[in-house]
């Protein structure tokens, strides 16, 4: 069925508002709103033909942070969904094979598996009809499908790892088969738990009063139209003047006028993370994108106070899962006392005021206990946040072994997409 034109898709609009304003105002509290929006689950709807299995989720978690399949054998999946970032590249264009730059913003692929059409287009409706598709394109990854089979049958790993995801599969190693196992693990990539999704289930302090006004602002507003379900998505198609923009969007996949301009609903889970927006990047902050879909689908200048109270409410609908993994190491003091301790000729008094203006190990506790205090405050990024203590190295010892267990976290943080 063919979407409604630009004029007529405001006007729609513009009736929605004063309808859900109409119904919001005689809310005698917040709890009301909770009809307006669904609880995410934990693993999304899963097809007949695709059933995820952790052999299969595992070999797609390897095939993700692979980049042995792309041309450059230095690009994966996650070169620009990054876990880190959200799974997204946080730049404006996504880069890809010999740094070439593309038309459109990285989407994220958190929670993926609920939308109901792939990328900024939808020329994909499945996780499994578009997996195949950025190993392929020639602006991403590059790289022809026959020759990233033939690739993974080079290692005895993928061999074992095929086998098991798909038993009975007299030829396992094919792209068919890569596609399943990415679109399982992409499944697992859902982000319950938010402040949001904690208030929906009957926490009222999960989420500030900020926030719950934020809330009731994006429900008068009209917004939940089309940032609704699970994902906050409606995946339909609708045509805005994105500020810089000039692609056509689906009108490429269709051809038909009123698909001219239009792109996807994009999720607004996790969009605090998920900077800069819009399909060609071009607005950096989600205070900007606000007033921005509010000029463009309601015809309205939102007030300062309202825009900042639906911005922490889209922060409000940011998991803890997608954290920034930061370590904290600091060498045992222990030889360094001992030290200190033969130079000082054994001296009590001394050693007792060396140990008192030189906590090391105290002060890295310290530092650790105030970063963990202020975490996710402020606005601030969520960190996925450790202390160690080395026992039996000092200070300058300690270097060397901190930076091997700090790139061993870092990678498997990775793998393990955290």
């Amino acid at each position: 069925m063919p979407l409604m034109g630009r004029s007529l898709q405001r006007a729609v609009m513009g009736a929605a508002v004063l309808v859900l304003a109409g119904t919001a105002s005689a809310f005698a509290d917040y709890s009301e709103y909770r009809a307006f929006f669904e609880p995410i689950p934990a693993i999304p709807p899963i097809p007949a033909h695709n059933s995820m299995t952790p052999e299969k989720i595992e070999l797609g978690k390897f095939l993700f942070f692979e980049p042995r399949i792309s041309a450059s054998g230095v690009i994966s999946c996650a070169t620009c969904h990054n876990p880190a970032l959200g799974y997204t590249d946080r730049i404006p264009r996504a880069t890809g094979h010999d740094g070439q730059v593309g038309e459109r913003n990285t989407p994220t692929v958190l929670n993926s598996g609920f939308f109901g059409a792939q990328f900024w287009d939808g020329r994909a409706d499945t996780l499994e009809d578009q997996a195949l598709g950025p190993i392929e394109a020639e602006i991403e990854m590059a790289m022809p499908l026959d020759a990233a089979v033939e690739r993974l049958r080079e290692f005895a790993l993928y061999h074992e790892m095929f086998e098991a995801a798909f038993p009975g599969d007299a030829d396992p190693i094919r792209d068919e088969n890569m596609a399943l196992a990415l679109a399982a693990f992409q499944r697992t990539l859902t982000t319950p738990g938010s402040p949001l999704d904690l208030w929906l289930a009957g926490d009222e302090g999960a989420m500030s009063e900020q926030q719950k006004r934020g809330m009731a602002a994006f429900v008068e507003r009209g917004c939940v139209a089309c940032h609704s379900g699970p994902a906050l998505t409606d995946s339909f198609f609708h045509s805005i003047q994105v500020p810089g923009s000039t692609d056509l969007g689906r009108f490429l996949v269709t051809g038909e006028e009123y698909d001219r301009h239009a792109f996807k609903t994009p999720t607004l889970r996790n969009v605090a993370l998920t900077y800069p927006y819009f399909n060609n990047g071009n607005v950096a902050t989600l205070e900007e994108a606000i007033r921005v879909m509010a000029q463009e689908m309601l015809g309205l200048d939102l007030p300062d106070d309202e825009v900042a109270d639906m911005e922490a409410f889209l922060e409000g609908g940011d998991e803890t899962a997608a954290r920034i993994p930061v370590r904290l190491t600091v060498g045992s003091d222990e030889e360094e006392l001992s030290a200190w301790d033969l130079r000082a000729g054994g001296d009590l008094a001394i050693r007792e005021r060396w140990m008192k203006n030189n906590r090391m190990v105290g002060n890295a506790r310290d530092l650790a206990a105030l970063i963990e205090a202020r975490d996710g405050k402020s606005g601030g990024e969520r960190l996925d946040f450790g202390f160690a203590v080395l026992d039996g190295f000092d200070h300058g010892s300690a270097r060397g072994v901190a930076a091997l267990r700090a790139l061993g976290f870092a990678i498997d943080a990775a793998i393990d997409g955290e």
